[in-house]
């Protein structure tokens, strides 16, 4: 894709390749062609934006915390840079599963113990001159990267110019990505019948993304969820609900009972 620079171009890059992820995901692809989205200025308006400023976008920062935790699973890549990253911006989620990390000068030792995960590192006695420090894993190593002057390059050997002909050259359109069937919304109905809780809320909509996380992550607690998925307390414990309903139906069904469903009783009555 082209480079993105407006928040509608963010977007659409973003959404594409959660999308993209989405899919591999729910078809178990693990071996498709390897995807990278690389975003600059993470901090930016268009990409995540800035609570302060009232400009937060939560959802672009829950699929990019989403595909820097999954993604690679799926042959699929984050790579992301930001000058200046406030930390009250970015997701637990997002920070903990960048695996490779290249730590330049930061503002103090705080700054340089969440943007590097661990203690000791000290990025912020960098000499801002080039230095940094490359965390991969348990390893630590710091290195400095070359920044040649004028001079330097007026040193270089230049290698002659010289005329010819211009040869015809075939250009390639790429074709435009097909759109896939869209694929039918998840039936929350199926689980529970739509009424109001015992507070007289309107209950919240079952999502099968957010559902599959408490099949993998039974014992997850509301600060967890808060911390991990940002989900917050009264969506964390319907689809904690949702997903130990879902179990015991399908445990009550492998028996050879009937279905005890609330909505397919509904249905033969």
């Amino acid at each position: 894709m082209k480079i993105a620079y407006s928040h509608q171009e963010a977007h659409a890059a973003i959404d594409y390749v959660y999308t993209e992820w989405t899919q591999r995901m729910r078809r178990g692809i693990q071996d498709g062609p390897g995807l990278v989205l690389i975003i600059d200025e993470l901090m930016s308006e268009a990409v995540i934006g800035d609570k302060e400023s009232n400009n937060h976008n939560e959802e672009h920062l829950a699929k990019l915390s989403q595909l820097a935790s999954q993604g690679i699973k799926n042959n699929i890549f984050l790579v992301v840079g930001a000058q200046d990253p406030k930390i009250g911006n970015t997701s637990g989620l997002l920070m903990r599963n960048l695996g490779l990390r290249y730590i330049g000068h930061v503002t103090d030792a705080t700054a340089s113990r969440v943007l590097a995960g661990r203690e000791g590192v000290n990025a912020h006695l960098l000499t801002e001159s080039g230095d940094f420090v490359e965390i991969a894993g348990p390893t630590l190593a710091r290195f400095q990267v070359a920044e040649p002057t004028r001079q330097d390059f007026e040193r270089l050997e230049r290698r002659p110019v010289t005329a010819g002909p211009i040869e015809p050259a075939d250009l390639i359109e790429m074709p435009e990505p097909r759109p896939e069937p869209a694929e039918p919304e998840f039936d929350g109905s199926l689980l529970s019948p739509p009424e109001s809780d015992v507070g007289g809320n309107s209950v919240i909509p079952i999502d099968m993304r957010t559902l599959a996380i408490y099949f993998y992550e039974q014992k997850l607690s509301i600060a967890q969820a808060d911390q991990k998925y940002g989900l917050k307390r009264r969506v964390h414990e319907r689809h904690r609900a949702a997903a130990l309903e879902l179990v015991d139906e399908i445990e009550w069904l492998q028996a050879g009972y009937a279905s005890r469903s609330p909505h397919c009783v509904k249905q033969e009555t």
